[in-house]
């Protein structure tokens, strides 16, 4: 009960910032809350898409593997299955890392960017 509580206070409090805070930073001009909404944002974006990972990621592991293994004999596919199933958590672990550490890298990008874009506003 104390998960959904928190998660519910999350989710008010992200879209109050977009749907009161945003607006109300835009319309006084206030760049320091535009960016700091930004940046909400995209931690969430980078949150919501790992969670997504997670949860299709034996859907993806089933169709890859009957795509890229189309040639094989089907005891091949089935090894593979087995061997996909045997290390099931291991896999999860691996992509939760690997889908945060990818998006971080891309969060990076984007905030440096958006810095250096608005250092070169700030001397014109």
């Amino acid at each position: 009960m104390k998960a959904y509580v928190t998660f519910g206070s999350i989710a008010v409090l992200y879209g109050l910032s977009i749907y009161y805070f945003l607006p109300l930073a835009m319309l006084s001009f206030n760049f320091g809350w535009i960016l700091k909404i930004f940046f909400f944002i995209l931690v969430g974006m980078l949150f919501g898409l790992s969670l997504l990972a997670f949860n299709v990621q034996r859907f993806l592991e089933i169709i890859l593997t009957y795509v890229f293994l189309c040639y094989e004999k089907n005891s091949m596919k089935m090894m593979v299955m087995k061997n996909l199933e045997a290390h099931k958590m291991r896999n999860k672990m691996t992509s939760i890392i690997y889908s945060i550490a990818l998006g971080f890298i891309i969060f990076l990008i984007v905030s440096y960017n958006l810095q250096m874009k608005s250092i070169e506003l700030m001397s014109i």
